[in-house]
């Protein structure tokens, strides 16, 4: 709880330039301990100061108006219902202030995409999509089915959905992340997003960060006669 904000205001500022001038859109994900479904009351409190201290360095940017912090709904704790009803009543103690930068993750063990889905459509915070947790951990529908409203929690925000995208390391360590991301593994969905005729984000989650984000728009730039690279790292289909 100290102040790592005054010590290096020049180099919070010089980010938060960074930011404005290449328009980035920046987004920190708290570690798995940073949950709203625990019965310890000492957890959610903990929980709240871990969302305040990201916010501290999205307000130290000046970055608020594009920052966002995304989590995870949390442990299930062996009964979901009682644990997502322990969510929303724990997430009363998260200041608005912050909330309203929050969104949320489907998981790739516990809460599903229609389990998150439902849960932000009513506290009103975005969702964003991980593809390869939906594989992982698919419910009963297809994700078709749900895209649409995934992608409209975003409306009342101003600015475009944001997916994440990675491929399994292994088919015996599916739940890893790979060094790159395999366009074979995630074809169908950008097929299936390309249906809605939405712009949205993609964050690349793999061991070769920038390596394998241009190496996959690359691979994406190549689909014959459906795919205009228009930057270093936009495509348009």
């Amino acid at each position: 709880m100290w102040d790592f904000v005054t010590p290096f205001r020049t180099q919070w500022e010089e980010l938060g330039q960074l930011i404005q001038q290449f328009e980035l859109r920046p987004s920190f994900h708290p570690n798995q301990f940073t949950l709203f479904t625990s019965p310890r009351a000492e957890v959610t409190m903990n929980a709240v100061k871990d969302m305040e201290y990201h916010f501290k360095m999205l307000e130290a940017m000046n970055a608020l108006e594009r920052g966002m912090i995304n989590i995870h709904i949390g442990g299930a704790y062996g009964d979901k219902d009682t644990s997502l009803k322990r969510f929303h009543q724990n997430l009363k103690k998260l200041p608005n202030t912050i909330k309203k930068h929050m969104t949320l993750e489907n998981d790739d063990k516990a809460f599903d995409v229609e389990e998150t889905l439902i849960t932000c459509e009513k506290e009103k915070v975005p969702m964003v999509l991980d593809y390869h947790h939906y594989l992982a951990n698919k419910g009963k529908d297809d994700l078709s089915h749900y895209l649409p409203r995934i992608f409209n929690t975003w409306n009342s925000f101003d600015t475009v959905p944001k997916v994440h995208i990675s491929s399994p390391k292994s088919d015996q360590s599916y739940r890893s992340h790979a060094d790159f991301v395999s366009l074979d593994f995630i074809l169908p969905f950008l097929k299936m997003a390309k249906v809605l005729d939405r712009d949205f984000d993609i964050m690349i989650e793999a061991k070769q960060k920038n390596l394998a984000m241009l190496k996959l728009i690359e691979e994406i730039a190549s689909i014959r006669g459906a795919v205009k690279r228009t930057s270093g790292g936009e495509v348009v289909w």
